[in-house]
């Protein structure tokens, strides 16, 4: 995919919202409204495709702004942080020369993001009845101040040149779908599963302590037929959206969705969670989501209440 102007577009949506903040009318300002929310939409966007190697294929589909930045959080705390870029040469003496490089990377936090884009979102729509009472039909005038607010924040960040960057570790995976995305080792460290940003498979981090490299397998569903007991096997993420899948000996497997059931003692601790050796015990009992219900069963009641 070509790489996307979004700092264009945000400067289009912030001269689109000034010409309309110059006109008179309550219709103008609300107009303002929705193009500085695309303006933040629009920079938010920007700053994913920064990250896009180290998001997976899910976030993708994410717009509201602050979902969007909760997911760059996960892979960077400091995603939604303004910082400063100082580039010195160094002196054959080791000391540090006049900056050769500086530059700011102006960037909007993920609570003003939300906080902003609500609030010229709730201007987007008809005056309820409650705000009709209380005389709040008319809402030029706070359109107007929200939208001057919004706009100080903005306009300094857009009208730069674009300039945003990371500094970090990474370990890269090349999937099989031929994409390369990329983790940092403490994001691993939390969550062992990354998924491939280009096609969703999800790759499972396998640490090996006598070694210090990064090993991934790629994460799978395994099966036995029932119909041939032969073993089955396919990447996990393609049983996704499946209604069934087919063995070669003709054997239809319907996909089903489980959910376990836990005791849970006064205290609110899992009362089952260790077996007689000592490791996890099984769930007290689970339920299959499945399209339909087995024949002569009462999806509704638990095993021990069927037939």
């Amino acid at each position: 995919m070509q790489p996307i102007e979004f700092r264009a577009e945000a400067r289009e949506h912030l001269k689109a919202a000034k010409k309309m903040l110059a006109d008179a009318g309550e219709a103008s300002a609300r107009y303002a409204c929705l193009e500085l929310r695309m303006t933040i939409e629009a920079m938010t966007y920007e700053l994913f495709a920064l990250y896009l190697k180290e998001m997976p294929r899910s976030a993708i589909s994410q717009w509201p702004p602050n979902k969007v930045i909760r997911e760059l959080l996960a892979a960077d705390p400091l995603a939604d942080q303004t910082s400063a870029v100082r580039i010195r040469r160094a002196r054959a003496s080791g000391e540090a020369q006049s900056a050769a490089f500086e530059a700011d990377d102006h960037r909007f936090t993920a609570k003003w993001a939300s906080k902003a884009h609500n609030a010229l979102g709730s201007f987007l729509h008809t005056p309820t009845v409650g705000q009709r009472e209380r005389g709040l039909a008319n809402q030029d005038q706070a359109m107007r101040a929200k939208c001057a607010e919004v706009l100080r924040e903005l306009e300094p960040m857009v009208s730069r040149p674009y300039f945003h960057f990371t500094m970090a570790e990474f370990v890269t995976v090349d999937c099989e779908c031929k994409a390369t995305f990329k983790r940092r080792p403490n994001v691993l460290a939390k969550d062992p599963v990354a998924e491939c940003v280009g096609c969703g498979a999800r790759w499972v981090y396998d640490p090996d302590p006598s070694s210090a490299d990064y090993r991934f397998h790629l994460q799978q569903a395994v099966w036995d037929c029932p119909g041939c007991g032969v073993k089955q096997g396919m990447a996990a993420h393609l049983l996704e959206g499946l209604p069934e899948v087919a063995c070669a000996c003709g054997t239809r497997l319907q996909i089903a969705a489980h959910y376990g059931f836990d005791v849970l003692d006064a205290a609110g601790v899992v009362a089952n969670d260790t077996g007689e050796d000592g490791g996890p015990k099984a769930a007290a009992w689970e339920v299959s989501l499945a399209p339909s219900p087995l024949d002569g069963e009462d999806p509704s009641q638990p095993p021990s209440e069927q037939g």
